[in-house]
């Protein structure tokens, strides 16, 4: 069975209330890309010839090359209606070290893997969302080296979604971490 590119390292989303009322979703992630020696080599070509702009015009850049979201992502919570989340996630994988000078390009890696920052945010209505499981959908488009292109990748999962409020009568107190 071949492996799949991508991964999440963790879906949890967490729930938060906003000062209108409405309830903003977050899930703060890792995005495990499985690689092999043809990405890597691509890999550290486009980072040693990355220009931030050209011709006043922001270009792709790190993952950015390999990898497009634009076909989105969604969540549903039990009962309601399917929402449209915003995907972002870093351009450049994560780093072992940022303190130590003999480091900086040197990544949370290994011969078969990246690591990458990834985040996925909503607002909901501001009806009330409870601890629950939901349903969540993102399209990816890949252009990996090494593999079919362009590569369609749907991860679909059952998410849980933790409030970080109370929902007892309309209170907004952030629950602790006891």
């Amino acid at each position: 069975m071949k492996k799949p590119a991508i991964e999440l390292a963790d879906t949890t989303f967490r729930a938060y209330r906003k000062r209108n009322g409405a309830i903003a979703l977050h899930l703060r992630s890792y995005l495990l890309v499985h690689t092999n020696p043809d990405f890597r080599a691509e890999w550290e070509r486009a980072r040693t010839k990355w220009r931030a702009i050209i011709g006043g015009h922001p270009m792709p850049a790190g993952l950015s090359l390999f990898l497009d979201v634009t076909d989105g992502c969604s969540i549903r919570l039990p009962g309601k209606q399917e929402v449209a989340c915003e995907v972002s996630y870093s351009t450049w994988p994560v780093p072992r070290s940022a303190k130590k000078p003999g480091l900086l390009f040197e990544d949370v890696a290994d011969d078969e893997s990246m690591l990458f920052d990834f985040w996925v945010k909503t607002v909901v209505s501001k009806e009330n969302v409870e601890d629950c499981i939901g349903e969540m959908k993102l399209r990816f488009r890949l252009s990996f080296p090494g593999r079919i292109r362009p590569e369609e990748v749907l991860i679909q999962r059952r998410v849980p979604v933790v409030t970080r409020f109370s929902t007892k009568q309309g209170l907004s107190v952030v629950r602790g971490n006891s």
